[in-house]
């Protein structure tokens, strides 16, 4: 689709109105969007789910990349966000993921200057060229993209809704797109959802979710260039968190952003030569709660609470989407021999003053809900 298109498709859409958007099919021979496979209003079940009190007038092209691959319902998709000067990031979670991905990419609101139509042609030449590498072919077997143009450059709950709500399988893994995913996760969800146990019969219920546990370099000038040269199993994690070099996400920074993750009891009897420990299993319950906490969870795409759209740019946007499912009764369990590895970018404080005020109205609405439940 040609930036022109998109400037004057994104005069005819926006909240409520019922004018059509573009939803594309490519394949890994296409240069670029072609022509319309379906269509989609602003009237659509998912749209009405993921944007359905939108603070900031969004304007959406689903689907804009339509993988070709062939996933069952019972399938993992991994859903992120992503921002032009990140596209190097979704190709290589994307290369190193072995199932579909829905990807929200969000772009500024086209105008009809040259500068911008220039400048919005780079980013789909780009987007293009991801996509139709012809040394990752891959890529046009799993991922989707969803473009999205708004003003603000950072709603990031409301991106997140709505990658889970295009997701075109039963099951989301939300991550972000700075993260490296270094293990088997999505074997490790196979096993735990076709073993019959608890665990994997309370995620069938939208019960339970499964805890990603996130690690970074203590020193970012430490952290190879090259994140194919981060530990990629448990064994080398655990060698580089007793020397010092790997810490939990943000533990200095907001340490209650995943300490109830418990790293002490992961951590435990990890050594090759120590006597196996029969009441150590898979996963492990998240037995204390605490506010703050941040984890990056697999979990039903239907049923589960969404996140709250209220929170925009950084700060407490992922507390609030586990809040709410802790809310709901749902119980977390940490996959305790897998992980991911965040890599280093340049931090952007803004809008945390703005997100601590939605903290506390979203606060005083869960202590509203436990008054009349309880």
């Amino acid at each position: 689709m040609p930036a022109e298109e998109i400037v004057n498709s994104s005069d005819t859409a926006a909240n409520g109105d019922t004018a059509t958007l573009p939803v594309t099919s490519t394949s890994a021979s296409s240069s670029s969007a072609g022509s319309s496979a379906e269509r989609v209003t602003w009237t659509d079940p998912a749209l009405t789910k993921a944007f359905g009190l939108p603070e900031f007038e969004s304007k959406v092209f689903p689907f804009f990349y339509r993988h070709v691959g062939d996933f069952k319902e019972d399938e993992l998709t991994m859903t992120v966000f992503v921002t032009e000067n990140r596209l190097d990031r979704l190709r290589d979670l994307v290369v190193g993921y072995k199932g579909p991905v829905s990807a929200v990419l969000h772009i500024p609101p086209p105008s009809p200057t040259a500068s911008s139509i220039s400048d919005l042609t780079r980013t789909l030449q780009a987007l293009s060229d991801l996509y139709t590498s012809a040394s990752h072919p891959e890529i046009s077997q799993r991922l989707d993209i969803h473009l999205v143009s708004s003003h603000f450059p950072r709603q990031l709950n409301a991106w997140r809704n709505l990658a889970r709500a295009y997701a075109r399988t039963g099951w989301v893994m939300m991550l972000d797109v700075d993260l490296s995913l270094r293990t088997d996760v999505r074997g490790a969800f196979n096993e735990i959802l076709g073993g019959g146990g608890e665990v994997g019969e309370e995620m069938k219920r939208g019960m339970g979710a499964l805890v990603v546990p996130a690690f970074e370099y203590k020193e970012p000038e430490r952290e190879p260039e090259n994140f194919n040269e981060f530990p990629a199993t448990k064994q080398e994690l655990t060698e580089a968190w007793k020397d010092r070099t790997i810490m939990y996400f943000y533990q200095y920074i907001s340490a209650r952003g995943q300490a109830p993750t418990n790293h002490t009891r992961y951590f435990e009897q990890t050594s090759p030569n120590a006597t196996p420990n029969p009441d150590l299993t898979s996963t492990y319950l998240v037995d204390e709660w605490k506010l703050g906490y941040e984890p990056y969870l697999i979990f039903r795409k239907d049923g589960p609470p969404w996140c709250d759209e209220r929170f925009i740019g950084f700060g407490h946007n992922k507390e609030a989407c586990a809040g709410e499912m802790l809310l709901s009764g749902m119980r977390f369990h940490v996959l305790r021999e897998h992980f991911i590895v965040h890599r280093k970018h340049e931090k952007d404080g803004a809008d945390n003053k703005r997100n601590e005020v939605s903290f506390y109205l979203w606060l005083a609405g869960m202590g509203e809900n436990e008054r009349k439940n309880g």
